[in-house]
């Protein structure tokens, strides 16, 4: 997978004289450094640094690299951000209209720049209607305080986060440290630009092989490539339709499959008295497992009032499907939202995919139905992975991947063959203002 480059200036000319204290940009390195590599996917992040920048190196590395992310670290003011002279010395400012010139003239595939740097508002400003998203300081901003950010923005982007995502954990991090300092960086973007759906770092984690035998995984192996890669005019599987997701035996384990309506039992017993979440989740199941959708419809209620994940996913599809309730999308939607947002029942975040995909009303539905998928995937769901697979192969809302959807593939069989890999089995990887 191809690495996301960040070309990191920074400068501090200014130091060298009375009264601005030396800027902590080994310290803003290394902790930026530290928090990435100990993110999921900090190893897809590429770092250019280029301390003591002249006003040279910044147009020629924009003209010889092609990042993503173009960030300045050092001191800003009302002439322009404060680099280095050529005899690495003399301060030398560049005016906005000149950034914004050179940004004009290489911008090439840069998505973000980031300015931590005082009073670089106005540069960002002007070099967000180039790019398209830029982060600058309105006011002056501390040493600790950008150090803060700095890392805990990059970290955020290392774990697959949206730059608008990024930028928010990153604030949240000031107000707990730095709250004087919290609303002074601000997040700008040209108007056809939506920074909540710029995600640099593809959420995509590799799961760690299980013990299968070794001959079976091959063959599994090459029965997919020779379906997902060798064939690449075949045309990609129809979506799973809203109308699919139904209780069925909701006592099975792992995500529930389409299943053949049951007919209801006889009798609907509504719940004789108050009782914890647990207890009244494992009735609901038991009624459910009986073909006793309504009873068992009443049970998940009780449950889902008290915050249990499983039941408010359970009562969603029971509201989509129709079966022991009414049909109402309304509150099948609203349920199964508040059941992916506790990030705790991946069932409830593949099948709020499965609307989210299927709603023909949404223009970014395959980017949120991608989203579900993702974090469901991650946390072991079988039939997720199957359907993120689907969408790289397809090319459903972002860029067909053949190798991405053979990887997603080869999990979901992994995980058939010895058993859903849960999320502990996850590869992971272990002062002064700035004014000028």
């Amino acid at each position: 997978m191809s690495k996301v480059k960040v070309l990191f200036f920074a400068a501090d000319p200014t130091s060298l004289s009375a009264p601005h204290p030396r800027l902590r940009l080994d310290e803003e390195v290394r902790q930026i450094q530290k928090r990435v590599d100990a993110a999921v996917f900090g190893n897809l992040l590429k770092f250019d640094w280029r301390l003591a920048t002249r006003t040279g190196d910044l147009q020629q590395k924009l003209e010889d690299t092609r990042p993503q992310i173009v960030h300045f670290s050092g001191h800003g003011g009302s002439q322009g951000l404060v680099l280095t002279g050529a005899d690495g010395l003399t301060p030398r400012p560049v005016d906005t209209e000149v950034l914004r010139e050179l940004f004009e003239k290489d911008v090439g595939a840069i998505r973000l720049v980031v300015l931590t740097a005082c009073h670089s508002r106005a540069q960002a400003e002007a070099i967000c209607e180039v790019v398209g998203c830029a982060i600058g300081a309105r006011d002056r901003i501390s040493d600790d305080a950008s150090i803060t950010f700095n890392a805990k923005f990059y970290s955020a982007i290392a774990t697959g986060r949206s730059v608008q995502d990024a930028f928010e954990r990153a604030r949240m991090a000031l107000r707990l440290e730095h709250p004087a300092e919290s609303e002074i960086l601000e997040l700008l973007h040209r108007k056809d630009v939506d920074p909540g759906k710029i995600v640099l770092v593809s959420r995509f984690r590799r799961y760690a092989r299980i013990a299968a035998p070794a001959a079976a995984v091959l063959a599994l192996t090459a029965a997919l490539a020779a379906t997902v890669i060798d064939s690449p005019a075949s045309p990609p599987p129809e979506p799973v339709l809203v109308d699919g997701l139904r209780l069925g035996d909701c006592t099975s384990e792992g995500t529930q499959r389409p299943a053949a309506y049951r007919p209801l039992a006889a009798v609907s017993m509504e719940p004789e008295s108050p009782s914890d979440a647990a207890t009244a989740l494992a009735q609901a199941k038991s009624f459910c497992h009986d073909g006793n959708h309504d009873s068992a419809v009443a049970y998940f209620k009780r449950a889902a009032g008290e915050g249990e994940p499983e039941a408010m996913s359970f009562l969603a599809i029971a509201y989509l499907s129709g079966e022991g309730a009414a049909r109402d999308s309304v509150r099948g939607m609203r349920w199964l939202s508040e059941a992916a947002k506790k990030k705790r029942d991946p069932r409830g975040m593949n099948a709020l995919a499965v609307v989210y995909e299927n709603d023909q009303r949404m223009h970014a539905r395959y980017y949120w139905a991608r989203h579900w998928y993702t974090e469901a995937a991650e946390l072991g769901d079988v039939e997720a992975m199957r359907n993120l697979a689907r969408h790289y192969r397809a090319g459903l809302g972002i860029e067909q991947s053949d190798s991405l959807a053979l990887e997603w593939y080869r999990n979901a069989v992994e995980a058939t063959i010895g058993g859903c890999p849960g999320p502990d089995r996850v590869d992971a990887r272990a002062g002064g203002g700035r004014a000028a």
